[in-house]
């Protein structure tokens, strides 16, 4: 940075060196309580589990399972020893990948991302379940306006189930991937999504938004 270099795109990537290294040392410096605990061996097995989403009352848990080469959904629910052991959710899972759920916070709708194992708008496409009966409904696609041509992925409901934000390179955004959100009113239609902008995205990625249940805290990488 201190030298006459012109390039632009170099000397930007150079400043977002710089900013990282500032918080990590300041991160390094003010640690903050963190214990990370396993959740045992009715969760974790010798597979991959990770992608966890956890129901507002903290008693339901969804998360991703990879058996080789495929990744499917599996739930858990709590009981007062501990976590049950998971099982997979039949009615959503294929033999192709499934990723990127949120589970609703009443634990009665699940978004996730699908990649070519259902017929879909683009690469990528949201997809949705939900509970009737006791059960899982087969997946469906979300549609028209929020799928399209270009990478959807990621999901993340509100608490009250009219906001849903995701992932998406689609034109109109600010940079490589960016954070868009849908809304509707008292259930009916998903409206065009909107960008959420320059104060979250940037000409790199935003990926991996989290609605905290509040409607108010965004979480994203």
């Amino acid at each position: 940075l201190d030298s006459a270099a012109k390039n632009k795109k170099l000397r930007a990537k150079a400043e977002r060196y710089y900013a990282n290294c500032n918080f990590i040392g300041e991160a390094l410096a003010n640690p903050v309580p963190f214990k990370p605990e396993s959740l045992g061996k009715n969760i974790n097995t010798s597979n991959s589990e990770y992608l966890p989403s956890l129901t507002a009352d903290g008693q339901t848990l969804v998360y991703t399972v990879r058996e080789r080469h495929d990744e499917n959904f599996y739930v858990s629910r709590r009981n007062e020893n501990g976590w049950d052991i998971g099982k997979p959710i039949e009615a959503i899972n294929t033999d192709m990948n499934e990723g990127a759920q949120s589970i609703s916070a009443d634990g009665q709708l699940i978004f996730f991302t699908d990649c070519g194992g259902r017929r879909g708008y683009g690469s990528c496409d949201i997809f949705y379940s939900e509970v009737r009966d006791g059960r899982w409904t087969p997946a469906e696609t979300i549609g028209e306006p929020v799928n399209g041509k270009s990478w959807d992925a990621q999901p993340s409901i509100s608490s009250d189930k009219n906001a849903l934000y995701f992932c998406s390179n689609r034109s109109g955004g600010k940079g490589d991937s960016d954070i868009w959100v849908s809304y509707r009113e008292a259930g009916e239609e998903w409206e065009t999504p909107q960008n959420l902008g320059d104060s979250i995205n940037t000409p790199n990625k935003e990926q991996s938004p989290f609605i905290h249940p509040d409607g108010q805290t965004l979480y994203f990488m």
